[in-house]
């Protein structure tokens, strides 16, 4: 007997499923199913968290075949025949009810709050932070800056979920952390558009712009939680990059306004935020 999760989306979509499906499966003391066959369907997105060292106890399933096979099962509803009961998350904050799911369930959604994996979040953070980070400069407090474009910027569909006008948030971000910090902190930059956020932020008096390897978004992760503080993009990325420092005394920075607008009245999102973390 095992929990199921479906896995889809980007890594910090990957990294949110793989949390919550792992914090009920400890909850139950089962093992954990990783089901990756929408990843044969969807060639835009891949699997990535093989990248860490996830708990051995986890699996994986229908990881090899390829996406055809999984259509035609899927028609002829072979795939539809779960083990055990599917919980489709029927909004976006965290459900109070979450761990009275049954231990054999499959679970679908996003599942985007700290609250799912609260009770595990020792372990999460253990299994997710083994991945060596690039040496930063120890000299000075370091703020990581994140900006997302990519399909937010292209995709029609990302742009009526994710399209938010950022730039005054990332404008009183920076003078928060200048004001708290100081003017000669190093802004270390983050974005899937190396050359834009060079340009956009070169007023800065120091900055290190992540020429990160799009092969392996791990790193970049793993060197925003090296930082001392953050400011988050709208993105689930850099959430993963500042949930992770494990620091007491980080400043997060977090865009209060985290989905379009007609998409954020559907979706509550506060419970994105772990308690201290800064809305702007």
């Amino acid at each position: 007997m095992s929990v199921t999760i479906e896995l889809h989306g980007g890594l910090g979509n990957q990294m949110f499923q793989y949390a919550a499906g792992y914090a009920l499966a400890k909850h139950h003391g089962v093992g954990l199913t990783l089901d990756l066959r929408r990843f044969g369907e969807y060639k835009l997105r891949s699997y990535l968290l093989n990248r860490f060292p996830l708990d051995t106890h986890t699996t994986l399933e229908g990881a090899e075949a390829p996406a055809l096979v999984h259509k035609i099962k899927r028609r002829l509803g072979f795939l539809n025949k779960e083990t055990g009961a599917v919980y489709n998350e029927p909004h976006y904050h965290f459900n109070d009810n979450f761990f009275t799911l049954a231990p054999d369930v499959v679970l679908k959604g996003y599942f985007q709050s700290w609250k799912y994996f609260e009770t595990v979040a020792d372990d999460v953070r253990r299994q997710f932070t083994n991945v060596p980070a690039k040496d930063l400069p120890a000299d000075r407090v370091k703020v990581s800056l994140h900006v997302r474009r990519g399909d937010y910027v292209t995709d029609k569909n990302a742009q009526k979920v994710h399209g938010v006008d950022l730039e005054r948030y990332y404008k009183q971000a920076v003078e928060t952390m200048q004001m708290l910090y100081g003017m000669d902190i190093t802004f270390v930059l983050f974005s899937d558009d190396p050359a834009f956020i060079k340009e956009k932020f070169s007023h800065l008096q120091n900055i290190i712009v992540a020429e990160g390897d799009p092969e392996a978004p791990e790193q970049d992760i793993a060197l925003m939680s090296a930082c001392d503080h953050h400011i988050l993009a709208n993105s689930t990325f850099s959430w993963w990059g500042a949930w992770l420092n494990p620091s007491k005394t980080k400043t997060v920075i977090a865009p209060r306004q985290w989905f379009a607008r007609a998409a954020l009245i559907k979706d509550n999102a506060l419970d994105l935020y772990p308690a201290g973390w800064m809305l702007l």
